[in-house]
């Protein structure tokens, strides 16, 4: 008992299944997201990039604040209380951050001040912002 071509040509394209072989081929057709996943980039050092990143951030000097700043930023921290939203800019890790929220803690005797999760030394404050201090 023979089959034509067209005999297997009309059965699998009687089976609704895509993957379905075709005459000639030797593996199912592989889904197109599947098949594109092959060509994405692999890394194979994980975290190499953004040890790479890291390494390429340039580095800030801390700035030296002038007597007169260190006295504002004291009286404004004298201010300041719990619940009060502020933005405050400090250093870390050789960069200037700021980070504005809630203040969660001032802490005068170990000099911290708390933002929601961050804690600040007050050595390492540059400025701060909030709605009842005038913009510098």
């Amino acid at each position: 008992m023979s089959v034509s071509k067209d005999q297997v040509k009309r059965t699998i394209a009687a089976v609704p299944d895509e993957r379905a072989l075709e005459v000639g081929q030797q593996h199912p057709r592989m889904e197109r997201k599947r098949r594109a996943k092959q060509f994405l980039p692999f890394d194979a050092l994980d975290g190499f990039r953004e040890a790479l990143a890291e390494k390429e951030r340039s580095l800030v000097a801390r700035k030296e604040l002038s007597e007169e700043r260190c006295e504002e930023l004291d009286q404004k921290l004298r201010q300041l209380q719990t619940m009060d939203w502020v933005a405050a800019e400090y250093f870390l890790d050789g960069a200037y951050v700021w980070v504005e929220g809630f203040v969660a803690k001032i802490d005068p005797k170990q000099k911290i001040l708390q933002i929601a999760d961050t804690e600040i030394p007050f050595c390492d404050l540059s400025d701060l912002q909030g709605a009842f201090w005038p913009q510098a």
